[in-house]
């Protein structure tokens, strides 16, 4: 398998399957904290795989913010974070996903010279993690 592929494959692994368009109140009677990954994993699952992240960024919290108890200053952050953490997580999920499926691409099907797959997977997160840092704190 394609290395690409297996990344795709791994998205679509962790996304789940039920129906991504729940009723705000549906979506936030799990709470505040600990509905938003379960929620995100089937907006992904629902959503094309080409348009599934943009199409599922943010729904979660905004619905969310739409339950009369989340209407506050307190309750729109916790929202929003909740949903970050489920985003983190899957991140976190995928990447783990990638680094075994590197290890085990660099030791049965790298040609011989080709630079390591891990080695290039390490690189591209060292780079994400200095684009988080300065953009996303």
């Amino acid at each position: 398998m394609k290395f690409a592929a297996f990344v795709a494959t791994q998205l679509a692994a962790v996304a789940g399957t039920p129906d991504a368009h729940e009723a705000p109140a549906t979506a936030a009677a799990e709470g505040p904290h600990g509905g938003a990954l379960p929620w995100v994993r089937r907006c992904l699952a629902k959503a094309p795989p080409e348009t599934a992240v943009d199409a599922c960024v943010g729904r979660w919290g905004n619905l969310c913010q739409t339950v009369p108890e989340h209407i506050t200053t307190v309750g729109i952050s916790a929202c929003i974070s909740t949903e970050l953490d489920a985003w983190e997580t899957l991140r976190a999920e995928v990447f783990a996903k990638l680094e075994l499926a590197a290890q085990r691409y660099d030791r049965e099907g790298i040609p011989e010279g080709a630079p390591s797959v891990r080695s290039s997977l390490a690189a591209s997160r060292t780079t994400w993690e200095a684009h988080h840092d300065t953009q996303c704190t």
